[in-house]
């Protein structure tokens, strides 16, 4: 919008014309005043000397003679005569006054002005005195003071100023007059451009401007014109184009906000069908189309339908026709197939002829046969294919279905979303395989991972069966000899009771050891409970018993209270640490349990003096699989459960080792 002209051009030219003849004028008085004052003052000082010549000439006599009176007379004679003149007064040769005009008596200050020249000096009243020393007699005689005053010629100057002012003043209506007139000349024809912006800030771009002046205002009135007429031819096509444009950008929005939305989806975890099935709906919906089904790549020849939308009565009743199911739907790619194109040659295949179509997707006998009858259950009359690219390789093909004709831009938009599409949907595809890979890896992983908990359980296990069968064997073999002597002697009721009690007293020894180990072999899951934690490490004792006959063995067990957690368990870890003190003492050793309480904790100490574990190797020791046994002694597995059994019990295990003197490994457990 053109802003409102508040002072303009005519004014400006006016006031500038005014400012001018002003600034001139003054320039003009202070020029005149300066040169006039300097004329005058020049015009005064030259006559005062000729006139104080004059006059001291005439009173060289009175002066010389010393007639004081005559000199009186003679001075105030001259002063009445001239106006100018302010003061007379004369010295003799020695410097005092003989005569003066001064009536007041005389200013003692005047007598710093002897032999002087010149000199401007301000009286009483503030006047300027211009002060003329000259010699009488060549100064033989004395000297004459002549003092004229500067005022009549400063009121000259002030006058002469006044009347140029005045004159001035009075060419100032006549310069307005002037000014307005150019001003006028100048301001019609910017007038008239002024109009004619106006007009085409309202929008009248037909408006033109006539000007009969054959001057610089006319050129730039036909440049105006000319414009007015670009412009509108211009305004036009602007309006023709932002139509076009509003309803690309509007065409984008949509396409960006699908992309988004289907970027969404992959970054929430969304699955690979749900990521497709909105690129299938949002391509219908988005870009208008009837259809729209995505075919994945399958290996190097096959595309697999994996998300369709579309009507789905429509569907439906081609299912029942065709017996085949949509979804899943495999198309084998030949060479003479033109949709083959669309993955090898990555071009977009375009067509008009449905029937066709319909018979490139299949090599099916039945279907090719109804390719008509579907055609007609159909309404789309044309159909595209877009290749899905991500990073120069084709992951599917995006199929499209219309009732109306297609064309190339068409194309383009469609290229243009696939090839963004594209990296979103072989994410998905990435991830969907990764899925698949961990879900079989866990599996594997937990398949294995109790394969080797049950070979580290056997291993332990079967360390233990050597003892074990060597503490059975004692009582079995003492009952068999038993049993021998009440089968082959003759013995009395007493004797045989009291062979009887002692086969109770082993088969009570047996039972101990097997349910000992059997609680330490059987495989749950946790059971807790209140546990004694010292009688856990008494049966881990028991059970390790045949292990222990090299080793002393120190308890120090105080009275705890109770701990909730999988008394099997708990025996499981402290089997596998007394065991693992033991084989770290190959030549013997001692052996000390200590249990006891710490605030709100129980905790158990199991140390040896072994071989000790070397610094390097204590970060390690909890690692599954890490072991410093040799082959075939241990799976690298126990310490590993131990730790992973302390955990589920929400407690800690922590090692304390010197290499040559041994290792101290702490369980604390907290309290219920």
């Amino acid at each position: 919008m053109l802003p409102e002209v508040k002072f303009g051009v005519r004014a400006k030219f006016v006031l500038s014309i005014i400012l001018a003849l002003l600034i001139l004028g003054a320039l003009s008085a202070v020029i005149m005043q300066t040169v006039l004052k300097s004329v005058l003052l020049q015009g005064l000082t030259r006559d005062g000397f000729t006139l104080g010549e004059n006059l001291a000439t005439a009173i060289t006599e009175p002066l010389l003679t010393e007639d004081v009176v005559s000199l009186h007379r003679m001075l105030k004679e001259f002063k009445s005569s001239r106006e100018d003149v302010a003061y007379l007064y004369v010295l003799n040769q020695n410097g005092e006054v003989v005569a003066s005009t001064f009536e007041g008596g005389f200013p003692r200050g005047l007598l710093n002005l002897r032999g002087a020249g010149v000199t401007t000096i301000k009286n009483e009243r503030g006047e300027h005195i211009r002060d003329l020393a000259i010699p009488v007699l060549e100064g033989k005689a004395g000297e004459l003071h002549l003092g004229l005053t500067e005022e009549l010629v400063r009121a000259r100057v002030s006058e002469a100023t006044r009347k140029l002012m005045l004159g001035i003043t009075l060419l100032l209506p006549i310069a307005v007059l002037v000014g307005y007139a150019f001003g006028n000349l100048i301001t019609t024809p910017i007038k008239e451009l002024e109009v004619g912006a106006r007009a085409l800030e309202r929008g009248e771009l037909d408006y033109r401007i006539k000007l009969r002046s054959r001057d610089e205002f006319s050129v730039l009135a036909e440049a105006f014109n000319s414009m007015a007429s670009e412009l509108e031819k211009n305004i036009q096509e602007i309006k023709r184009y932002s139509c076009s444009l509003e309803k690309l950008v509007e065409e984008r929005t949509k396409e960006l906000l699908l992309l988004q939305r289907i970027n969404n989806l992959l970054n929430t975890g969304a699955s690979l069908e749900e990521i497709l099935d909105e690129i299938t709906k949002g391509i219908v919906k988005v870009f208008g189309y009837d259809a729209c089904a995505v075919h994945l790549l399958k290996g190097e020849d096959t595309l697999v339908c994996r998300s369709y939308y579309m009507d789905s009565a429509l569907i439906k009743k081609l299912e029942e026709l065709t017996g085949k199911r949509t979804d899943g739907y495999e198309m084998k790619l030949t060479e003479d197939n033109p949709i083959s194109r669309i993955v090898f040659e990555r071009e977009p295949f375009l067509t008009d002829d449905v029937e066709n179509l319909i018979k490139y997707h299949t090599q099916d006998r039945k279907i090719r046969v109804l390719a008509k009858v579907i055609t007609k259950l159909v309404p789309a009359r044309f159909g595209l294919g877009i290749p899905l690219i991500s990073r120069e390789r084709v992951v599917g093909v995006i199929g499209i279905g219309s009732r109306k004709p297609l064309e190339d831009s068409d194309v383009t938009r469609l290229m243009n979303f696939a090839s963004q599409a594209g990296i979103a949907v072989e994410k998905a595809i990435l991830e969907e395989r990764l899925l698949e890979y961990s879900r079989e890896l866990e599996r594997k992983v937990e398949e294995r991972t109790k394969q080797l908990l049950h070979a580290e359980r056997l291993a332990t296990i079967g360390t233990l069966a050597s003892g074990v069968a060597h503490e059975i064997n004692n009582p079995i073999t003492s009952i068999m000899l038993d049993a021998e002597r009440i089968r082959d002697e003759m013995l009395d009721e007493k004797e045989v009771k009291e062979i009887a009690k002692g086969i109770v007293k082993q088969v009570e020894r047996i039972q101990r050891i097997t349910r000992s180990l059997l609680m330490f072999s059987r495989h749950a899951e946790m059971e807790a409970r209140e546990v004694d934690l010292n009688q856990i490490v008494e049966e881990s004792l028991n059970v390790l018993k045949p292990k222990l006959k090299r080793v002393t063995v120190e308890k120090r067990l105080e009275k705890l209270p109770h701990v909730w957690g999988d008394p099997a368990q708990l025996q499981q870890v402290f089997v596998n640490l007394i065991l693992n003190a033991v084989q770290a003492m190959p030549d013997g050793g001692r052996l000390t349990v200590i249990t006891r309480r710490e605030g709100r904790e129980v905790v158990a100490e199991v140390s040896d003096t072994g071989v000790g574990i070397p610094e390097e190797h204590l970060s390690k020791i909890f690692d599954p699989f890490f072991t410093t046994k040799k082959v075939g002694e241990g799976t690298g597995l126990g310490l590993s459960i131990c730790l992973g059994i302390v955990e589920r019990h929400n407690g800690r295990i922590e090692v304390k080792s010197k290499v040559g003197e041994g290792t101290t490994f702490t369980v604390c457990l907290p309290l219920r």
